[in-house]
């Protein structure tokens, strides 16, 4: 509960489209894309947030460990 994506507010069932800029296709491209972030880093992740308001996008900026 208390890692990088928790802490950005992101929960179970938002979907990651981007990292550092890098437009997501698949799950192979995501995980090619977060295992180019090294730990101690930041990466800046695009997500899609499905919410009962709708759905919308938000960027955020998580430190990897």
């Amino acid at each position: 509960p208390d890692g990088p994506l928790d802490q950005a507010g992101l929960r179970k069932g938002d979907l990651i489209s981007g990292v550092n800029g890098v437009p997501l296709s698949d799950l192979a491209r995501t995980t090619l894309e977060l295992s180019r972030v090294k730990q101690g880093e930041d990466a800046d992740l695009r997500v899609v947030i499905r919410r009962q308001q709708g759905a919308f996008i938000r960027e955020v900026k998580v430190r990897v460990r």
